[in-house]
Parts: structure tokens; C-alpha cells; sequence
């Protein structure tokens, strides 16, 4: 089974007041057009691409530890930028999936506030692309050891935001 075929399955049950099953899923799931996939499957990649990048670059960049330091740092330093373009690429994505699923969810429950609140949730993180993480916790490599510490930062705003959902 195709992913297309998958979300529009979710999608046609979830618009429906009725019990879903595998069986009585109509052959053609959703009216809304090819483009509407495109962005569910970017608000889907949104995700693993952060965390696939988060990861790789953690592993990969000297003095970053995952116990001691958060993702939103490895946007500092020399290499600063490639979490920068990530936090940019994501928040799109994110926008882009929140606007599949006001196409999708249109008129249904939940057609109206889930896509906003996924759009905030991206712009949060394309407000992390713009306000630098505070240097601390050892990284990047010659910063304190002590804990970055900040009344507002991208990391907090992003964490309010996210715990809004």
C-alpha cells in the first residue's frame, strides 16, 4: 500500500462519523488533488528531517553532547549553518503540511484550529533559524561549561509553542 493511499485512508475516516475499516474505504479516498499530497508528505518529512539532521550533526561535531546540549546550538559555529537551512527547511516543511491538511480537513473537526496551530508550530522554527542559540554547556568548543542561561531564547520559544499542542 502506497503512501498516498494511506493518508487518504486516515484522511477519509477521520472526516467521517462512521467506524472505519480497510473494507469500507471507497476507491477514490480524497478529492482534493495531487497537490495536497505534496504537502501532507512535506509536513511528514518535517520531522524526521530535523531529528535526521539533529542526530547527525550531534554525532558528528566536536564538544556536542546530547545529555549537556540542545539542538537548537548546533547552530553556532563555523558549521552553524547547516542547522540554520535545517530549522528553515523544517518550519516550510511544517507550513507546507499544515496547509495539506486544511485542504484535506476542510469542513471537518479539527479542519480549522490543527492546521493553524501546525503553522505556529513551523514558524517557531523558522523563528529559531533567526535568533541564534545562546552558547554554554561546553558548546561549541571554548564556551563555559555552565549552562546557557537567558530569559528567552529560540529553544524556549520553540518548547512553548510546541507544549501548546
Amino acid at each position: 500500500m502506497n503512501t498516498w493511499v494511506a493518508a487518504s485512508m486516515i484522511a477519509w475516516c477521520l472526516r467521517a462519523d462512521r467506524p472505519c475499516s480497510l473494507a469500507a474505504t471507497p476507491p477514490l479516498f480524497l478529492s482534493t488533488g495531487q497537490s495536497s499530497f505534496y504537502l501532507l508528505a512535506g509536513g511528514i518529512a518535517a520531522g524526521p528531517l530535523f531529528l535526521g539532521a539533529g542526530l547527525v550533526q550531534g554525532l558528528t561535531r566536536d564538544g556536542f553532547d546530547f545529555t549537556r546540549n540542545a539542538i537548537s546550538q548546533l547552530s553556532l559555529g563555523s558549521l552553524g549553518w547547516i542547522q540554520v537551512t535545517v530549522f528553515l527547511l523544517t518550519g516550510a516543511l511544517a507550513i507546507a503540511g499544515a496547509v495539506g491538511i486544511r485542504q484535506v480537513f476542510r469542513g471537518a473537526p479539527g479542519g480549522t484550529w490543527a492546521p493553524r496551530l501546525i503553522g505556529v508550530f513551523g514558524a517557531s522554527f523558522l523563528l529559531a533559524a533567526v535568533f541564534a542559540a545562546d552558547p554554554g554547556a561546553g558548546f561549541p568548543a571554548g564556551a563555559p561549561r555552565a549552562p546557557a542561561t537567558t530569559a528567552l531564547s529560540s529553544r524556549s520559544c520553540r518548547e512553548v509553542t510546541s507544549s501548546s499542542l
